[in-house]
C-alpha cells in the first residue's frame, strides 16, 4: 500500500514508516480516508452536476415521445400501482387518432370498452378521477347513445388532462430518482 502525496513527498510505504516510527497506522487510516474523500467528494459533486444538467433537458413530454423512456416509465408505474393512468392515457390517444376512421358505430363500441375498463365504478383498471369528472363523462355518453350519435371526441379530454396533469407533477419526479430512469439514461 502506498500513498501518494501531490506536495513532494512523493510515495511513502506505510511498513517502512511504521518501522521507524514516523506515524502509526490510525494516523495512516486518517491520511487515507482524507485522501480518499479529497478525491471522491469532487467527483461526487461533478456526477451531480452532470446528472442535473442532462434531467434538466428531460421533460414528461419527451418521456412520452420517446417508445424507451415511455416503456420504463409506465413499468415504474407499475411498481407504484398506478399503471392504469398511462394505459387510460395510450388508450384514449389510439381513440382519438382513429376517431375519424371508426365510424359512428365502432367508435361507440370503442368508447364503451374504455368506459367500462377505467372509467366505471369498480372497473378492472378504474382510474382515479374525481366523481363529478366520472359523473360527466357517463353522462354526455348515456347522451349520445341514446340518440345514437357518435360519442364526442373530446369525451375523455377532462379525465386524460387530469391523469396526465397527475402522472407529471406525481409519478414523473418519483420515477427520474428511479433506477429505471437511471438506466434509461446510459
Amino acid at each position: 500500500l502506498f500513498i501518494v502525496l501531490g506536495t513532494g513527498l512523493g510515495a511513502l510505504d506505510p511498513l517502512h514508516l511504521r518501522r521507524d516510527r514516523v506515524f502509526d497506522w490510525l494516523y495512516l487510516v486518517n491520511v487515507g480516508c482524507l485522501a480518499y474523500h479529497t478525491v471522491q467528494c469532487p467527483l461526487a459533486v461533478l456526477r451531480t452536476y452532470e446528472r442535473s444538467n442532462i434531467d434538466t433537458e428531460v421533460t414528461f413530454e419527451s418521456v412520452l415521445e420517446n417508445h424507451d423512456t415511455r416503456a420504463a416509465f409506465t413499468r415504474y408505474l407499475a411498481t407504484e400501482f398506478s399503471v392504469e393512468n398511462m394505459y387510460f392515457y395510450e388508450d384514449v390517444e389510439r381513440y382519438k387518432n382513429k376517431y375519424r376512421i371508426l365510424g359512428p358505430d365502432r367508435s361507440m363500441i370503442r368508447v364503451e370498452e374504455i368506459i367500462s375498463k377505467y372509467i366505471e365504478e369498480g372497473a378492472i383498471l378504474e382510474i382515479n378521477i374525481s366523481e363529478s369528472t366520472r359523473r360527466e363523462i357517463l353522462r354526455r355518453f348515456r347522451a349520445a347513445r341514446a340518440v345514437n350519435d357518435s360519442p364526442p371526441l373530446d369525451l375523455f379530454d377532462s379525465a386524460q388532462d387530469n391523469l396526465f396533469q397527475l402522472m407529471k407533477s406525481d409519478s414523473f419526479p418519483r420515477f427520474r430518482r428511479s433506477e429505471l430512469y437511471r438506466a434509461t439514461q446510459v
